[in-house]
């Protein structure tokens, strides 16, 4: 019995040392808490986590300063198709060549020619300054009678954007290659970052060419031009409508009959075709019409 009081006695005690050191810890932590709270550390992160968020808001103003930007900075390629009618269509020809000279523009393509009831008729293709586009379309509008129109214009500036970020990331890993190789001492670690290098130069180079590509189609508009006469009412008889008759009535006749000869020999040919098919049957029937007449003409005589 003395020995169960003296174990209860001792449970006791470790019980209530152990909730008395857990009331300490307790209190340890909060006040080490409120000491943190108040110390210089504290104040610094407190700062820093201001810092963080002023960072962001930051980060969200140059993102949004960034797309103001791109939106000033498109890149638009202005196209355009025209055609319009004309009166002394050669002479406004030359107006147009030397309009688009002094624009700083230049011809890409440019076709004359006739029609066939005389009327002159030109195509062309003029290359201008993007800033100089719509000035000049209304220069043609005013040379005469527009018979159709269409402007249309493509915004390639996520393109421009996509190629020179390429570009950025190849002509640094470029840069690296090239370090690597001064500090190369194999000669197989040489040859083989040289053919790497031979390999990223080939494609900048072929990036490049697409932006300058894309650059010179922004910086210059293309108009595509047909210019035509208008037509004059036919108010009198023309007789050059009959120039050519007598030739074009002779080349038909001639058409005709050579049509013709190539029937007969083709039937010629096709007959000469058949006659070896043809010849055993026909044989055979001429002997059993002459065998039934012979066999007729001995019934009548008997």
């Amino acid at each position: 019995m003395r020995r169960f009081w003296t174990l209860a006695v001792l449970l006791l005690v470790i019980l209530v040392l152990a909730i008395g050191c857990g009331a300490a810890k307790k209190e340890y932590s909060a006040a080490d808490y409120a000491s943190n709270a108040s110390s210089p550390s504290a104040k610094s992160d407190a700062v820093y986590d201001r810092g963080g968020t002023a960072a962001g808001s930051y980060g969200q103003e140059q993102s949004a300063a960034e797309d103001g930007n791109l939106a000033d900075n498109r890149k638009v390629i202005k196209n355009a198709d025209m055609s319009i009618e004309i009166n002394d269509l050669e002479d406004k020809v030359k107006d147009i060549e030397a309009e688009v000279s002094k624009y700083g523009g230049y011809i890409g393509e440019s076709n004359m020619g006739k029609d066939s009831s005389g009327r002159v008729w030109a195509n062309m293709v003029l290359r201008l300054p993007a800033k100089d586009f719509e000035v000049f379309i209304a220069y043609l509008e005013d040379m005469g009678n527009v018979r159709n129109r269409r402007i249309y214009r493509d915004d390639v500036t996520m393109q421009f954007v996509d190629l020179e970020a390429r570009l950025k990331v190849l002509k640094a890993e470029e840069e690296s290659l090239v370090e690597i190789l001064r500090k190369a001492t194999k000669m197989e670690d040489i040859l083989s970052i040289r053919r790497e290098l031979r390999s990223l130069r080939s494609e900048i180079e072929a990036r490049e060419g697409e932006l300058n590509y894309l650059s010179r189609r922004v910086d210059y508009s293309t108009i595509h031009l047909n210019i035509q006469q208008p037509r004059t009412p036919e108010s009198h008889i023309d007789a050059t409508g009959l120039t050519g008759v007598w030739q074009q009535g002779v080349y038909a006749f001639t058409r005709s009959t050579n049509v013709l000869i190539s029937l007969v020999r083709s039937g010629i040919v096709a007959a000469f075709a058949v006659l070896p098919l043809a010849l055993p049957p026909a044989v055979f029937v001429l002997a059993f019409l002459y065998w039934r007449r012979k066999k007729k003409m001995d019934k009548n005589v008997s």
